[in-house]
């Protein structure tokens, strides 16, 4: 359970510290679809309102810059939480294997999910966000 707090923690961390800010090139990927941080994004945002100092463009713009994977996540209501927050093209697939299950189930979970993405939004999440980011994977 604290897998999804931790992940939360250090996201809430690096923005409430102005590190986020500070560094708008690096682009992070948090694990476990960001934890509790997308269901918490109006309590965390709203908590934040003395920190402009740190976050001049407030901490739901700095939500949205960081890309979440979906280790750990493949449920519908992490899912939802999540599609609150970004677009499918800050979403990248990701597993917890092997106690998470195969990549294959994993899969199979995401496309189940009955939250109306589209094949685009599944290219994005499975294979075109990871592209984008490290190009160097890309085969020739």
């Amino acid at each position: 359970m604290e897998y999804g707090t931790d992940t939360t923690r250090a996201i809430m961390s690096l923005m409430w510290s102005g590190q986020a800010a500070k560094y708008p090139d690096i682009r992070f990927i948090w694990s476990h679809a960001g934890g509790t941080a997308p269901f918490l994004a109006g309590r965390i945002d709203g908590a934040s309102g003395n920190l402009k100092d740190k976050m001049p463009q407030g901490a739901i713009h700095e939500m949205k810059r960081f890309y979440y994977d979906t280790a750990g996540a493949a449920n519908a209501g992490a899912i939802a939480s999540l599609l609150q927050l970004v677009a499918s093209d800050h979403i990248l697939f990701g597993t917890d294997f092997p106690p998470g299950g195969t990549s294959a189930g994993v899969a199979k979970q995401l496309a189940q999910l009955g939250l109306n993405l589209t094949a685009a939004d599944m290219r994005n999440i499975d294979r075109e966000n990871a592209l984008r980011l490290i190009p160097r994977l890309a085969t020739t």
